[in-house]
Formats: C-alpha cells, sequence, structure tokens
C-alpha cells in the first residue's frame, strides 16, 4: 500500500494536467476554427493526447476524456440556438469518448509497430509514427465528433462532408505539430529528446507561429472583402428601396394632378389614365380616388358612386367596435369613390376612410399640410391574408393647388389620391436580397408606437442567432412623412455560405508543410544521433584498444620510476631532512621573536605599574599636605576682613589649592585609583579655562582656534576627566603637525544624537570636537587608535595607552567618542555628551555658604593621624567646634588611649593607611568599639581605590583627603546625631 499510493497521487496529478492543457488548448485552437462549423484546421490538443499517453501510459487517458468534454461542453453552450443542457453534456460526453478512444487506438498503433520510448532515430519508424499516430488514428475522433455534433443539431446533414474532412484534418496536423514538441521536452530517452529542443522543437514552433500569423492575416483580408460585399449588396438593395418609394411618390403626385386637370372625374376616365402610368402595378396593391364628403352630401356620393361602378356600390365604415357596416343616412366622411384595379378590392369601395382612427389622423395630417402622408400599419379593408398594409395620401384641392393656410386647406379639401400597399408585396417588389441564407431583413417604421413598428421582417431564424461581426446595414427613409428604417444582418450561416476558402487553403497547406517539416527535422535529427551513436561506439572501441596500450604503458613507466625512484631516493630523503630543518630553524625563530614581543611588552607595563605606583602615592602625600594648606587657609581667611586685600589673596591661594586638589586626582586616576566625580559644568567655560594650558603643550608653531557654540552647553560628567581627554588629543595634534598647523576645539548642540550613536538617550546632546591639519590616518591605523598599547610612534616615544584611557573615560562616562582622518589632510576626534538642563547647574556651580555646624555637647572624639600638621588641624577643628579631643600619634597609642580613657569616646577618626598599622586594622584591634562609639576613616586614597586593595569594606563612613574643616565637621555632626 505504501508503494501504490505515491504511484496513485502521481497519476491523479497527471491527469489534472493533461486535462487542463487539453482545455487550453482546445480553445487556442478554436481560434482557427473555420466558420460556422465547429471543426478547425488544426487541433492541438490531439498531439498533446497522443504524447501524454506515449509518455505517462494509459492511465492519464481520463484526463483526455475530462479535458475534452469541458472543452466541447463550452463549445455546445456557447453556440447561439444550441442544444438544452442535457443534451450538450452528453455531446460532449461523446467527443471525449471520441478522444480518449482516438488516443488510445494511436499510441496502441505506434507501441506496436514502432515500439515503446523509441527515440525515432530510424526513417522507417517515423514515417509509421506519423501514419498511425495522425492519419490512421485521427479518423476515430473525426467520425465520433461529428456524430455527436449532428445528433446536437449543431451539424447539418449536408455539413457532415465539410466537418468531417476538417475535423480528421485539423486533429491530423495536430498530431503532426504537438505531439513531436511534446516528446521534445518530456519524451524518452531524455537526452536525445531534449537534444532536439533547438533542432525540432524550435524551427516546429516558428514555422507554426509562422502559419498561424498568415492565416489570420489572409482570413482578416477575406473576411473584410466579404464585409465590404455585404455593405454594397446592401446598399445596392437600399438604394432600389428607395428608388421605388420615389416612384410610388411621384405615382400619387400624377394622379391628383390629373384629377386635378379633369375637375369632375368619372371611373373610366380614372381606369384610363391609371392605364398609362407605367409599372405603377410593382409593390402597388391598388390606386384610389377618395372624395370628402359633408353630412349633407354623402347622399348625393352614394348615387355618383352607384352610376360609376354599379348598383352594388354603397357607403361603409367601422363603427365604435371595428366592424364595417353599411352608412344609413347623411353622413360626413372620405368615401373611397373610384379605385383599380377593382378585382380583388370591391369591399373597399364606398368605404369612409375617416371612420378609422389611424386612417383619420393621416386624412387630418395630409389635408391641413398639404403634403402627401403616410399611415402607420394598419389591416386594409379587402386584406383576408396576415399582411398588413399602408396608405399613402396625396391631398387635392379645389384650385389645383395649396391655398397656403390649414383654415383654407381645410374649405378647399376635395379628396385624396391614394395608394394602397400591401407592405410584404411592396417590400419583395423592390428588394430581393432577404432570400439569402443567413441573412435577416427588418423594416422598421421609426415614428409608430413599439408595438406597431415593426413593417415586415424576413429571415427571422437567422436573425435569432445574432449578426456576424461587422455584417450589419442600416438605412433611413422618407415615406409619406414618416421615418422607415431598412435593416440588414448576416450571421455565421451567411459567412458560412461564402465558405472562406483562401485562409482555410492558407492554414491546412502551411500546418501541413509545418508537420512535414517536423517529421523532416525528426528523420533529420534521428540521422545525425545514429552517427552520433555509430561514433560513440567506434570511440569506445577505440578508448578500449587505447585503454590497453596506456596499460602496457603504464607497467612500463612504473617500471623506469622504480628504477629512477632507487636512485634519486637518498637525494629525496636528504631535501626532505634539509626542508624539515629549515621548517624547525623558522618555527624557532618565530617564538624567539613573539617571546621577545611579550618581555618587551611585560617590561613595558612594568614600567607604567611602577610609574602608576610612584604617582599614586606622590598624589596620596599631596592630598594630606593640601588638606593642611586648604584648612590653615580658612582658618586665616575667617580671621581677615572680607573687603581688605589679605582676603582676596587668601581666597586666590584656596582657588589654587582647588586647583591642585583637582591635579592629584588626575595623578590618582592615572595610577587607576580613583572613580569618576561627575558634576554639572558647562563645556564651553571648561575649554576656555583649558586654552592657556593647550597653548603652553601644543608650542608656539601650532595655532589654536575655538569655534564654541553660542550660549552655555551644560552636560554632568567629571571635568578632569574630560580636561585629560583634551590634554591628550591635544598631544597627539601636537605630534602630527611638527612644522607647524592649525588645532581647532568647536562645540555646538544638537537636539538628538546623531545616526548610529546607541550609548546616548534620545534627546539633546553636546558634540565637542578636536580638529588638526596634521599628517592624517589611513583607514587601517584609525580603526586601532582605541586599542591599549597601540601607537604609531617610534620606540621609547609613546605608552599606547593616552587614546585608550580617554575613550574609557568617555565611554564610562556614557558619551561617546569617535575618529575621521584623511591621509594628508588632518585628524578629527568628535567627543558626544547628553546635554542637561542648564537649572541642574545651578546649585552645583555656583558656592553656597557653608551650613552653620552645631556642636553636639559634650562629646569625646578620638583623632588618630601620624602626619603631624595633619592631626593638629583636625585636633583644632575640633576642639574649637567645643568637641573634647584625644589625640594619638599612632596606632598603638590609640589602642593606650581607648583602653585607658575612664569616659566614653563617642567617635573615632583615624587614618586609613598608617605605618604599623591600618585604620581598619585598629578598630578591630578595639573589639568593634563601644556602644556608642562611631567610627570615620579618612585617606589621601579613594574609598574605591582602598576596597580594591582590601584596606576598607564597603558601606563604612568615610572621608576623602584633601578636605576642608567645614567638610570635616559637618561628617562628624552627622555621625555624632546618627547616635
Amino acid at each position: 500500500m505504501t508503494q501504490t499510493r505515491p504511484s496513485r497521487r502521481a497519476d491523479a496529478g497527471r491527469v489534472l494536467i493533461v486535462a487542463a492543457l487539453y482545455f487550453v488548448l482546445a480553445r487556442l485552437g478554436l481560434l482557427l476554427a473555420i466558420p460556422p462549423g465547429v471543426a478547425t484546421a488544426v487541433w492541438p490538443p490531439s498531439g498533446l493526447a497522443l504524447a501524454a499517453v506515449l509518455i505517462w501510459g494509459n492511465a492519464v487517458a481520463p484526463g483526455v476524456f475530462l479535458g475534452s468534454c469541458l472543452a466541447n461542453l463550452s463549445i455546445t453552450l456557447a453556440a447561439p440556438g444550441g442544444p438544452p443542457l442535457s443534451m450538450a453534456l452528453c455531446t460532449a460526453m461523446l467527443v471525449g469518448a471520441g478522444a480518449l478512444l482516438q488516443a488510445l487506438v494511436g499510441a496502441r498503433l505506434i507501441r506496436r509497430h514502432v515500439g515503446v520510448d523509441d527515440p525515432l532515430v530510424d526513417p522507417k519508424k517515423i514515417v509509421l509514427f506519423v501514419t498511425l499516430g495522425g492519419p490512421v488514428a485521427d479518423v476515430v475522433s473525426a467520425t465520433v465528433g461529428v456524430t455527436g455534433f449532428f445528433l446536437a443539431g449543431m451539424v447539418l446533414p449536408g455539413d457532415i462532408p465539410w466537418n468531417w474532412a476538417t475535423w480528421w484534418v485539423g486533429d491530423t496536423i495536430g498530431c503532426l505539430l504537438v505531439a513531436p514538441l511534446v516528446l521534445c521536452f518530456a519524451g524518452r530517452p531524455r537526452t536525445i529528446w531534449r537534444r532536439r529542443l533547438w533542432t525540432v522543437a524550435l524551427p516546429l514552433g516558428m514555422a507554426f507561429g509562422a502559419v498561424v500569423l498568415s492565416y489570420v492575416t489572409a482570413s482578416r483580408l477575406e473576411l473584410a472583402a466579404l464585409r465590404a460585399d455585404f455593405r454594397l449588396n446592401c446598399d445596392n438593395l437600399g438604394a432600389g428601396f428607395e428608388q421605388h418609394l420615389t416612384t410610388y411618390s411621384e405615382l400619387l403626385r400624377f394622379v391628383s394632378r390629373f384629377v386635378t386637370c379633369v375637375g369632375d372625374v368619372t371611373r373610366e376616365r380614372f381606369v384610363e389614365f391609371i392605364a398609362t402610368v407605367p409599372g405603377h402595378y410593382s409593390g402597388v396593391h391598388a390606386l384610389s380616388w377618395n372624395v370628402v364628403a359633408a353630412a349633407g352630401d354623402s347622399g348625393l356620393v352614394e348615387a355618383r358612386g352607384r352610376r360609376e361602378n354599379g348598383p352594388g356600390f354603397r357607403l361603409s365604415r367601422y363603427d365604435s367596435t371595428g366592424e364595417l357596416v353599411t352608412v344609413t343616412g347623411p353622413a360626413a366622411g372620405v368615401f373611397v369613390l373610384f379605385i383599380d384595379p377593382v378585382r380583388g378590392n370591391e369591399e373597399a369601395l364606398g368605404f369612409d376612410v375617416s371612420s378609422d382612427p389611424i386612417r383619420l389622423r393621416t386624412v387630418v395630417q395630409a389635408r391641413d399640410t398639404g403634403k402627401m402622408c403616410a399611415t402607420e400599419r394598419l389591416r386594409l379593408v379587402q386584406e383576408h391574408d396576415s399582411q398588413h398594409g399602408v396608405l399613402l395620401m396625396h391631398p387635392v384641392y379645389k384650385t389645383g393647388r395649396d391655398p397656403g393656410t390649414p383654415e383654407r386647406r381645410r374649405s378647399e379639401i376635395l379628396g385624396f389620391a391614394t395608394g394602397v400597399f400591401r407592405i410584404g408585396d411592396m417590400v419583395r417588389a423592390s428588394i430581393a436580397y432577404p432570400t439569402v441564407h443567413g441573412v435577416a431583413m427588418r423594416l422598421v417604421d421609426a415614428d409608430a408606437s413599439p408595438q406597431a413598428a415593426l413593417l415586415f421582417e424576413s429571415g427571422g431564424e437567422s436573425g435569432k442567432q445574432g449578426s456576424f461581426e461587422g455584417f450589419h446595414w442600416q438605412r433611413t427613409y422618407l415615406m409619406g412623412g414618416r421615418r422607415w428604417q431598412l435593416s440588414f444582418e448576416a450571421n455565421r450561416d451567411y459567412v458560412a455560405s461564402k465558405q472562406l476558402w483562401t485562409s482555410w487553403s492558407v492554414l491546412a497547406s502551411g500546418l501541413l508543410l509545418a508537420s512535414l517539416l517536423g517529421g523532416f527535422m525528426l528523420a533529420l535529427t534521428g540521422q545525425t544521433e545514429r552517427s552520433a551513436q555509430l561514433v560513440a561506439e567506434r570511440t569506445a572501441a577505440l578508448s578500449a584498444s587505447n585503454a590497453l596500450l596506456e596499460k602496457e604503458v603504464a607497467v612500463r613507466t612504473r617500471i623506469e620510476e622504480e628504477v629512477r625512484s632507487l636512485n634519486s631516493g637518498l637525494e629525496a630523503r636528504v631535501l626532505e631532512r634539509t626542508r624539515e630543518l629549515e621548517a624547525a630553524r623558522q618555527s624557532l625563530q618565530l617564538q624567539l621573536e613573539q617571546q621577545h614581543q611579550l618581555e618587551e611588552r611585560m617590561r613595558q607595563s612594568q614600567k607604567l605599574e611602577a610609574v602608576g605606583r610612584l604617582a599614586g602615592g606622590i598624589a596620596h602625600d599631596f592630598n594630606n599636605l593640601l588638606t593642611i594648606i586648604i584648612a590653615t587657609a580658612q582658618f586665616v581667611s575667617e580671621d581677615m576682613d572680607e573687603k581688605s586685600q589679605a582676603q582676596r589673596d587668601m581666597t586666590q591661594i584656596l582657588r589654587a589649592a582647588d586647583r591642585a586638589a583637582t591635579l592629584t586626582r588626575q595623578l590618582l586616576a592615572y595610577s587607576r585609583r580613583q572613580v569618576l566625580q561627575p558634576r554639572v559644568f558647562d563645556v564651553n567655560e571648561l575649554v576656555r579655562e583649558m586654552t592657556a594650558m593647550l597653548s603652553r603643550l601644543i608650542g608656539e608653531h601650532i595655532r589654536i582656534e575655538l569655534d564654541l557654540a553660542p550660549g552655555a552647553l551644560f552636560v554632568r560628567a567629571d571635568p578632569s576627566q574630560i580636561e585629560m581627554a583634551l590634554v591628550n588629543l591635544a598631544a597627539n595634534s601636537r605630534d602630527a603637525m611638527p612644522s607647524g598647523g592649525l588645532l581647532a576645539v568647536r562645540t555646538r548642540g544638537l537636539v538628538s544624537p546623531p545616526d548610529g550613536v546607541s550609548e546616548l538617550p534620545a534627546g539633546p546632546c553636546v558634540v565637542l570636537e578636536v580638529s588638526d591639519t596634521g599628517c592624517g590616518m589611513d583607514s587601517r591605523t584609525l580603526a586601532q587608535v582605541f586599542e591599549p598599547f597601540f601607537t604609531t610612534k617610534d620606540v621609547g616615544r609613546g605608552t599606547g595607552l593616552g587614546l585608550s584611557a580617554v575613550y574609557g573615560a568617555i565611554t564610562q562616562t556614557g558619551g561617546h567618542i569617535s575618529g575621521e582622518s584623511v591621509v594628508g589632510v588632518g585628524t578629527t576626534f568628535r567627543i558626544i555628551l547628553a546635554r542637561v538642563d542648564a537649572a541642574l547647574a545651578l546649585p552645583e556651580q555656583q558656592t553656597q555658604p557653608a551650613p552653620p555646624v552645631q556642636t553636639v555637647a559634650g562629646r569625646t572624639i578620638l583623632v588618630v593621624e601620624d602626619e603631624l600638621e595633619l592631626r593638629a588641624l583636625a585636633c583644632r577643628t575640633l576642639a574649637q567646634a567645643g568637641y573634647t579631643v584625644l589625640e594619638a600619634i599612632s596606632a598603638e597609642w590609640a589602642l593606650d588611649l581607648f583602653r585607658h580613657h575612664p569616659g566614653p569616646i563617642h567617635l573615632v577618626l583615624t587614618d586609613v593607611v598608617m605605618p604599623s598599622m591600618t585604620g581598619p586594622r585598629l578598630i578591630e584591634r578595639m573589639g568593634g568599639g563601644r556602644p556608642e562609639m562611631r567610627v570615620l576613616y579618612m585617606s589621601g586614597y579613594t574609598q574605591e581605590a582602598l576596597g580594591a586593595h582590601g584596606l576598607l569594606t564597603h558601606g563604612v563612613d568615610f572621608l576623602e583627603k584633601p578636605f576642608k574643616p567645614v567638610d570635616l565637621l559637618a561628617r562628624v555632626q552627622a555621625l555624632l546625631l546618627k547616635s
């Protein structure tokens, strides 16, 4: 089951594919159908069906049946006046069975007489394939298909031979054209058929396209000529019809003039005159003279009629029910006095024309206008058949001419010269074309109501099929003041009766030649394939011989190689050992170079570490000195007059001390013993303050230029780190411009960070640029400038840590730094920092007065500091604040005071780093202190640096040197208030 299901699914898919392709090719084939038949000169689906069954087997035959049913059902239902759905379905199934049987018969004959999956390289097999798959097998579908359409009523018995021949030719040519094309794409063996795509399929497809194009062109030209001939014939017929209408009008004018000239006309003279008019009976049923009689004159008219026409003459009219009755008593009206011929028109003699509403309207119109007028379609009094008639009436007045006004016309009217026409006889007398098969003619009164508009119709059954495209003709004529429209429509039967032999011949002969071309190309490529097979066989034999020869040569060569290898073995081993020694030497040299580089880096790192330790130690001792200077200066400043010069000098000393404190923080940062101390400051102000120092750093041969944004640009960062960045960047620019140049420092504000800068949050930012006109860097060098130990300077001139430190400081601050450089033009480094509101800078930028320090009364403080001046300063500050101060010059001294002091010690102020014992170790020796005792550590190193070295734990109270007395008192107060 698992093996059969994929096969069944594949067959089902192929059936649907074949059905769809059959339907599409069938619709394309119908475009070449010869009207009005249902057969076409080429039927591509027949070739598809034959090739599909040959390639995929009989399992895809249901697809042929399904596709044929759908195609033929669409044909049958689309045909005008076609059979009902049930009959159409039966016909489609019968034709589909014929297509299925034809494909199976053709495939069976080919498999038996040609072979299965034969590549068709033998000319005899090609002839058998073409003959059996085309003319022989296609008899089946032609016979079954034409029979089905005949049963459906779509093919007349006389058209059976024509449609059968066309069907058979179309299927044959379709097999000869399409089957080779399908085999070229999907035939087996595929290696042979695929090679025929260009040699068989392409020429065959091009020939088919050329033939179809020729057919379409010829068919259009022939159809255009037929359409022009149809219109010319219709024009001639319309001219004849118009001429007859003119003759009828002239005839009535002659009659009216005759009556006017004679005056009191008699029947005898009326008949004699009518006999002198040549051809007046062609389409004219009768001519009459109708007199107008007042109510009192009807008896005179009746007496005159009996005198002229015989005693049987009587006056008659229609009553209210439409019945013809005899007039009794005086009655006004328009009575038929004379009519010629009398035979067949006896009932019209004495008839009152005005008793009928249709005739009355025409009488009144002709009388009042003085013009000849025609009635609508009506029933003649003397008519006993189903034909309709029409009256053409010409007014005659007493003076013999038109009185001019309606009132005078009504008073002077004598009667009407009237022409009586049977519409069918009139049309047949003037037009013979409606008898042509497939042409429908209609004569319509455009001025009548829709119910009475149709005057005459011929070829009604043909008209139901609708007119063929472009075969419609219509003209409008005037008949007694009424517009008559004459139209002709030709349907497919008319076009078929002309038989488009030229285009059919072009199509059939061209497709036959194309199919013969396909057979010829198959034979030609088959011969080429046979030649290729023969060459392949001969080549294989020659290759076998060459292989034997090559084997012998290989044996001899191998023996020679073995002898040669024995002779050169020693030399080869020597060369191999030499290469191994050279490789070992190169590897050893590479290892020595790598080791030398590592040692050099190690020495450089040790050197930097030593310098860093030295800088850190100097900064620590300098912080102690700065603490003494700052505290002492504040003590002196407090005793001076605020407006004195000494006070101003002391203020300058304090500012210098603060600046020195900033430098010590830079030294600690260099020694990695300092963390960032961010605050809000103006970048423009910082750049202005740094200008003098940068000028001294870069030298007089380099000009410095500032381009600062207007206003203040506030950021939150560590100013010392920004200063350090400016110094490093300026130093690098100086080294890049040994012969002088321009160093530009620019600032500007942005609404949001530039694209690609993800380190900054969304919002306004500040850009700080440092540009030079130096030698520049290439892209490879620029990509490494922020890497540690990378430098382009000579050995001993640079460490490679400057820009890496700048990069670390800026990124740690939360900013962004990037560089741009062009060799020979210069370099630009761009620092971007988040901008803050100016209001945030006010509390930090303005010097706030120190808050008043409140002494916690009665508290004792133990001060432990090995530096004499610093210890004295702290003790003095605390003593002046009112605290009881215990002074210890070392940790051991502090322990002794702690043990022997009789009272409580509320706070211990101790240095962290001391010669014999650290501050935290001292507190530990004190046993954690007393319950009421607080501890405040102080040091020239930062708390983070001390914690990194294990000297201080996180969370303890810490005061960083240098500090001011007010800062010390504030911290002490805060700790004591906690307790």
